[in-house]
């Protein structure tokens, strides 16, 4: 990172909200300011991507690595967009405004923005705005709301436990659902629409007060996601659609028997064939959203723990080789800067060092791991740290 300054890690969520939890609204632009008040030059969140309160609303779990999530949309900014009239907001009642509460915001958003999209449903058509969101991001939009529209057909099911024809996507399957389903999938891509539009805006304020946003980009997808389910030959899955392998670390001073993540870990020969072009498009779309990108879990890209899907912790699992190098080669000819940052804690060897070192990624010290026995040689310690790095 060349632009040395300060900044704020602080989820979006985290930001105050009458509705229920942060959002890309007022606050969020007020949060900006203040930023911009107080000379930092960097806003770091976690990733936007939807959550579930069934896996406790970790955005580190959610269901694309693409869409946005609907919790974030703000109504105050649907009011200011001329989409509803101010009474139109007012029927959140917050039970506890020091807590957040997902489901009844989720719920709440979601009947706004079903109102907001009967009345523009009839000139979509016609919206050169949503067409062309449509066209840009058709690799991801429409098997994204095809995925959604057939869990809510199914009551919520894992893709897995859905019917082999939709399992195994086959074309026929496919097409009965998009019939059955088409007003559905197309609201689903209007609020991936609105939320790109307000995010956006939130970038330019950002940009205008010169603050950079940071954004954060896990490197597995989750099992029930519509990537696993619509690109299942990138992931090392059987005839079914379930993990031969799951991600995960060794054992290790934290925990005797490691971490068992449970993500199915990828088929990178698979990869290597398309010269990466599934995370290519999935770094050239997070280069849209934000102004850096950490990636997490960057010692992956280097060799990453594979454990048998079967076992129950990660005692039993290997390194295995992954081709970080080839992936940022390819990366580094398509694009002409990698605005990267290398989640590069933990135990990490002098393989992973050179990695983040050839394409000259910034890492990541942990302030508050610096100060105890051998301080001297500390990775941590102010003395140890290195040029355009990130401390927290």
């Amino acid at each position: 990172m060349k632009r040395r300054g300060n900044g704020i890690l602080l989820h979006v969520t985290s930001l105050p909200s009458r509705f229920g939890v942060g959002d890309f609204g007022p606050a969020a632009r007020r949060f900006i300011d203040f930023c911009s008040r107080a000379a930092q030059s960097y806003w770091q969140i976690l990733p936007l991507t939807p959550t579930s309160t069934f896996i406790g609303n970790s955005p580190y779990s959610g269901d694309s690595a693409f869409a946005l999530n609907p919790v974030l949309i703000s109504p105050e900014k649907l009011v200011e967009d001329g989409h509803l009239e101010p009474g139109e907001i007012e029927g959140y009642i917050q039970d506890d405004p020091a807590r957040a509460e997902y489901d009844k915001a989720e719920a709440f958003k979601n009947d706004l923005v079903r109102r907001v999209y009967a009345r523009r449903r009839s000139g979509l058509d016609a919206d050169p705005g949503f067409a062309a969101f449509a066209a840009e991001n058709a690799f991801w939009l429409d098997d994204y709301a095809l995925f959604r529209a057939i869990k809510a057909e199914r009551g919520g099911q894992e893709w897995t436990g859905w019917p082999r024809e939709l399992r195994r996507r086959e074309p026929r399957a496919l097409a009965e659902v998009r019939e059955r389903w088409a007003e559905e999938m197309r609201f689903i891509a209007f609020t991936q629409y609105l939320l790109a539009g307000q995010w956006q805006d939130l970038r330019r304020h950002a940009s205008r007060k010169n603050i950079l946003i940071i954004g954060d980009a896990p490197i597995y997808v989750t099992l029930d996601s519509a990537d696993a389910w619509s690109d299942q030959e990138l992931f090392k899955l059987d005839a079914d659609g379930l993990p031969l392998f799951v991600a995960g670390v060794p054992p290790d001073y934290f925990s005797e028997t490691g971490q068992r993540w449970g993500n199915p870990v990828y088929n990178w020969p698979a990869h290597e064939a398309t010269r990466f072009a599934w995370w290519t498009r999935r770094m050239e779309y997070n280069f849209r959203l934000f102004d850096f990108i950490r990636l997490d879990h960057f010692r992956g890209f280097e060799a990453y723990w594979e454990i048998p899907a079967a076992e129950k912790t990660a005692i039993r699992g290997r390194w295995v080789k992954a081709p970080g190098e080839a992936l940022f080669k390819e990366l580094l000819h398509r694009f002409p800067t990698l605005p990267i940052i290398a989640e590069d804690l933990g135990v990490i060897t002098a393989e992973v060092r050179e990695l983040k070192d050839r394409f000259g990624f910034p890492g990541m010290k942990i302030l508050q791991f610096a100060f105890g026995p051998g301080i001297a040689e500390n990775r941590d310690a102010p003395h140890n740290h290195e040029p355009g790095g990130v401390v927290y």
